[in-house]
């Protein structure tokens, strides 16, 4: 990856973070921004590019809503249309919330090509979750 490069896609990071931030709710500021640093770290450089800040900064905060309805090891899915959640995309969303395990992303997305669907881009963050005495 060119210097430029990594400059840009980190600068198109720190600005998506930066909007998620602004639009958190109170006190959340820093864990929010934290969250999508770490949701986009490892998303490859054209992906991130071909988007705008808003559209990351949206889908960041609707993945980040979804996480917070998580009861603790219950696995969770949802698919949306990015406009329900004040975001754009021409592709519907396919969320899924579960601890880490092998395999999983890589058996959703066989499924998702054996049923013939396209996949436009699929991201694997991994995330470390700090629970309260509630969940």
């Amino acid at each position: 990856m060119l210097i430029t490069e990594e400059r840009q896609t980190a600068e198109q990071i720190e600005k998506a973070a930066a909007l998620a931030g602004e639009r958190a709710e109170s006190g959340r500021r820093a864990e929010i921004e934290r969250f999508v640093a770490q949701m986009y770290a490892n998303v490859p450089p054209d992906d991130l590019l071909g988007d705008t800040p808003e559209n990351l900064a949206g889908a960041a905060l609707a993945l980040w809503r979804f996480a917070q309805e998580r009861p603790p090891e219950v696995p969770s899915l949802r698919l949306y249309k990015p406009a329900d959640e004040g975001w754009a995309s021409p592709y519907s969303i396919i969320e899924i919330i579960n601890d880490d395990r092998p395999f999983l992303l890589d058996s959703v997305v066989a499924e998702l090509h054996r049923r013939r669907a396209l996949v436009h881009l699929a991201i694997h963050p991994v995330v470390a979750v700090r629970r309260d005495e509630a969940g």
